[in-house]
C-alpha cells in the first residue's frame, strides 16, 4: 500500500505562466548590460571579418607561392640541363684542342 496521497493543485504565483505576468521595463543596469553585450558582439564580428581577410590573403599568397615554386623548379631543371650541355661542349672543345695540338706536333 502506498502512503502518498494525491496533492491538490497549487495556486502559487510562482507557478503562474509567464504570459499572465505584465512585461517589466528593463532597469538601467540591464540596459547597460545589453549595450555592453551588443558592443562585444559587434567587436567579435569585426574580428571574424578581419580573420576571414587574413585567411583569404594567406590562401592567395600560398597559391602564388605554389605557382612560383613550380616555375622555379622548371627553370632550375632547364638550367641544370644547359649546364650539362655546356660541360659536354667544353669537354668536346678541350678534346678537339688537345687532338689539334697533338696533330700539330706530329706534323712538325
Amino acid at each position: 500500500m502506498s502512503s502518498s496521497s494525491p496533492r491538490p493543485p497549487s495556486n502559487n504565483s510562482s507557478t503562474a505562466s509567464i504570459s499572465d505576468k505584465a512585461p517589466e521595463e528593463p532597469s538601467l543596469a540591464q540596459l547597460v548590460n545589453y549595450f555592453v553585450s551588443s558592443k562585444r558582439s559587434l567587436a567579435s564580428i569585426e574580428h571574424v571579418w578581419r580573420a576571414n581577410e587574413i585567411v583569404n590573403t594567406a590562401r592567395q599568397c600560398l597559391e602564388e607561392n605554389a605557382v612560383l615554386l613550380a616555375k622555379n623548379v622548371y627553370i632550375r631543371r632547364a638550367v641544370d640541363e644547359q649546364v650539362v650541355v655546356l660541360e659536354a661542349v667544353r669537354l668536346g672543345v678541350e678534346t678537339v684542342g688537345t687532338e689539334g695540338k697533338e696533330d700539330y706536333r706530329v706534323s712538325w
